[in-house]
C-alpha cells in the first residue's frame, strides 16, 4: 500500500480500529498467534507479532531493528506488543 509511505499517515493508528472490530467479532473463538522474523539485506530484522486467520497472517505489531540475524532475543522485541 503506498498511502503507507506517506510520512503523515500513522499506520497504527489506521489499522488499530479494524483489528479491535475483528477480535470483538471473535469473542469466545480460538485464536492464535504468529512470531515471526524477517531479515532484510543482512542489516535489518522485522519482528511481527500476527493473528493466524485463514491461513494468512494479520499483523498486530511488529518492530524493525539494526539487526543481521533473524535470532533476536526476548529483551530485544518483548515491547511488540504495544496495539
Amino acid at each position: 500500500m503506498r498511502w503507507l509511505n506517506n510520512s503523515k499517515i500513522d499506520a497504527r493508528a489506521a489499522y488499530r480500529p479494524l483489528i479491535q472490530a475483528a477480535l470483538r467479532d471473535w469473542q469466545g473463538q480460538t485464536l492464535y498467534l504468529a512470531l515471526d522474523s524477517s531479515v532484510l539485506w543482512d542489516r535489518f530484522v522485522i519482528v511481527r507479532v500476527s493473528l493466524v486467520y485463514r491461513g494468512h497472517a494479520l499483523p498486530l505489531d511488529w518492530i524493525i531493528l539494526a539487526h543481521g540475524s533473524a535470532t533476536v532475543s526476548f529483551e530485544t522485541y518483548k515491547t511488540v506488543n504495544r496495539l
